[in-house]
């Protein structure tokens, strides 16, 4: 089982809209094999306290497999890639129906689920769907087994949960304007 915390979003999210962030709210975060993407600044610290932690502990990069921080415009576009309007029961499971805009949409078969457009984590720049950088290649996250072991053990320490136990590579910062003890004490190593 996945550990799943509730999400406490950082104040500066209260006035904020999903997918429409401003750039002070967001941070640059280096992820090996994609380059610099847009993060909330505080999950860009817990991030990068993490990913160096990872790194130190086990030699492993940890990186993400696509943008953590969606424009509302992304989420539309992946959204309209994965889902529907119309059921077809060769291409469509009824297991996973979204309404969207007041219209009800059927997820295609073989494609991992997504929120709907201006729901998701990653509209707030909270999310990071995870992987590891190996042989210069993104490899899925459980397959290093020693790397999967310590994200789990250690993921919440530095501010991160999983949403869904459906979804292991999909985890999300979780602590808002308290920054965990993990990533202070890394922090404060640096200085």
């Amino acid at each position: 089982m996945l550990p799943i915390a509730p999400v406490t979003r950082p104040v500066d999210l209260a006035k904020a809209k999903n997918g429409q962030l401003g750039p002070c709210i967001l941070d640059s975060v280096y992820f090996a094999g994609i380059g610099h993407r847009s993060i909330h600044r505080l999950a860009a610290r817990a991030w990068n306290a993490l990913a160096v932690t990872c790194h130190a502990e086990t030699g492993l990069v940890l990186s993400a497999s696509g943008s953590p921080y969606r424009t509302l415009q992304a989420q539309q576009d992946l959204f309209l890639k994965r889902y529907v309007k119309s059921y077809n029961p060769i291409t469509c499971t009824l297991d996973d129906q979204r309404v969207w805009n007041g219209v009800r949409y059927y997820k295609r078969r073989g494609v991992a689920a997504v929120a709907t457009p201006g729901t998701s984590n990653h509209g707030w720049a909270l999310a990071v769907d995870t992987a590891w950088w190996k042989q210069n290649a993104l490899k899925g996250i459980q397959s290093d087994t020693v790397g999967w072991n310590w994200l789990l053990k250690n993921a919440r320490k530095f501010g991160w949960s999983w949403e869904l136990q459906s979804e292991p590579w999909h985890i999300r910062y979780v602590d808002g304007d308290v920054l965990p003890a993990a990533v202070v004490e890394f922090e404060k190593s640096l200085a």
